[in-house]
């Protein structure tokens, strides 16, 4: 008996070691002549987690679970440099090799700085988010974006790290600006960089706050939607999925449809998504508890937004899922609608997991 024990326990230490497994991406940085680069910044976009080469030019990230990631190397003076990396069973090593960047001279121009001040401000409103409270989230390096205009758009950009100070959710972000372009008509706008995470120090009682804000950021965002697809959990969740007939107009489904016939499982830490031609989510929990009431009725055409649900996202998505929310080898990863109007002060890191 005492042997059947023992054994048991074994068995049991062993099965929870195996579930705890975690791994490494590792790697060295270097230039195009094949010299070490030192003190390069490098993280994991989304993460908390960065480091910097030491004087081989080495790196590592320990901890690891199975998922997509993207490392990213910043150094100024050498263009920004990406690698997807997927984890399954194994450690992970890259060569990462960065290339010289180009200096520009830029063009002196003497004209209103009430233009530079208005282009700033355009770029705060739409880079944090029309739902950010300014008093709470905000950019404690904005001298380093650089703005140009074209005929109907501003676009901009940074060559080093912009330092975003968030008191809503108690983070400090650090974002590589790739491109930001706002229309001037449609007023559509669009951003595109990486991001790393550290989390603020606080009283116990602004702690409490920022888990509070966190949860409510949390609970209808990208990041959760995702993860309730991998877990097949999506209505549970509060989540309701239309599809639309169409990619060329918004003819939508009355019926919500199961999430899960847009999933296929590869295995224990993937699944691969495909919501063409196009999906609309609405996040409405008291709704996704209810029995729905299925209409007979033909998809409906909405010339307009008018009439659409008030928190709707329209989604386009072909990619590859992992249970952070996390997406690689994407075809498309397209939206429109709620989502976007949130920006950087309303991101997570995918270290986030709700109470």
């Amino acid at each position: 008996m005492k042997y059947f024990l023992a054994l048991l326990t074994v068995l049991i230490l062993r099965v929870d070691t195996h579930a705890q497994t975690t791994y490494a991406i590792s790697g060295i940085v270097k230039n195009t002549k094949g010299e070490k680069i030192q003190s390069a910044t490098v993280f994991i976009a989304g993460t908390e987690k960065i480091t910097t080469t030491n004087a081989d030019g080495d790196f590592s990230f320990k901890g690891v679970n199975p998922g997509n990631y993207l490392l990213v190397v910043n150094m100024l003076g050498y263009n920004s440099v990406k690698q997807a990396v997927t984890i399954k069973d194994r450690t992970e090593t890259v060569d990462l090799v960065l290339t010289d960047k180009e200096i520009v001279l830029n063009e002196v121009v003497i004209g209103d700085k009430k233009q530079s001040e208005k282009d700033l401000k355009k770029f705060t409103k739409y880079f944090l988010g029309i739902r950010n409270n300014p008093k709470l989230c905000w950019v404690l390096n904005p001298e380093i974006v650089k703005f140009r205009h074209t005929d109907s758009t501003l676009i901009a950009a940074t060559d080093d790290f912009l330092i975003i100070e968030n008191q809503f959710l108690g983070y400090r972000i650090k974002y590589l600006l790739k491109k930001f372009i706002s229309h001037n008509s449609s007023k559509g706008h669009f951003f595109d960089g990486e991001s790393t995470f550290e989390p603020l120090t606080g009283s116990v009682e602004q702690q409490q706050i920022w888990n509070k804000n966190r949860k409510i950021a949390y609970e209808d965002s990208k990041m959760h939607f995702f993860r309730s697809l991998y877990a097949g959990t999506t209505r549970k969740e509060g989540f309701l999925v239309y599809k639309l007939t169409t990619d060329k107009s918004l003819i939508i489904e009355r019926n919500p449809s199961d999430p899960q016939q847009f999933v296929t499982r590869i295995d224990n830490n993937f699944v691969n998504v495909n919501t063409e031609p196009r999906i609309m989510i609405v996040y409405d929990k008291e709704k996704a508890t209810r029995p729905d009431v299925i209409s007979d009725k033909p998809p409906k055409m909405y010339l307009t937004l008018f009439g659409l649900p008030q928190n709707f996202s329209l989604l386009k998505l072909i990619a590859k899922v992992d249970s952070r929310g996390s997406i690689t080898d994407y075809t498309y990863n397209n939206t429109f609608g709620y989502w976007p109007v949130f920006g950087v002060s309303h991101q997570l890191p995918f270290e986030y997991k709700p109470d």
